[in-house]
């Protein structure tokens, strides 16, 4: 009988991609790379709004622009190839609810989450590739789902 659940278990994994790469590992390193960029442009655009530092993610978006479109290329993919029926809604929802979570940290705690947003918009103005700003990148806010997206029933959740 234990085995009989196993089974079923392991087919059910299988069967929807996300939940069966979260067993292991969710996502790839370069997912995952695409999900903390999409991360942390989104809270740099609430930044831009809520901190009067649209010069700065002006200054971010034109000097990285690029490797912005290519990453989000490869997340738009990323949800794509994990859930072809949902996958552009689930990209839509994905960042939505990042710049949601920047948005409501910045209407709490605007005065730290300004200056945290000032200590990051520092660094990624300062010559670096994409690659390498995000991978030091602070999160200003919590990314919900930043490594490993959920689904429900091939859903967004």
């Amino acid at each position: 009988m234990k085995r009989a659940l196993a089974f079923v278990a392991t087919g059910l994994l299988l069967s929807n991609p996300i939940a069966g790469a979260s067993a292991s590992q969710c996502a790839s390193s370069a997912d995952q790379v695409a999900l903390k960029t999409a991360a942390v442009q989104q809270q740099l655009m609430v930044a831009a709004l809520s901190c009067h530092d649209v010069y700065e993610y002006n200054r971010f978006v034109l000097g990285h622009q690029s490797e912005l479109i290519n990453s989000d290329d490869a997340l738009k993919a990323y949800f794509q190839k994990a859930d072809k029926l949902h996958g552009t809604a689930t990209y839509n929802k994905y960042k939505t609810e990042l710049a949601n979570a920047a948005s409501l940290r910045s209407s709490q705690e605007p005065d730290s989450f300004c200056d945290a947003a000032a200590r990051e918009f520092d660094s990624v103005l300062r010559p670096a590739s994409l690659a390498t700003i995000v991978a030091s990148a602070d999160l200003i806010a919590d990314a919900p789902g930043a490594s490993c997206p959920a689904y429900e029933s091939d859903r967004p959740i």
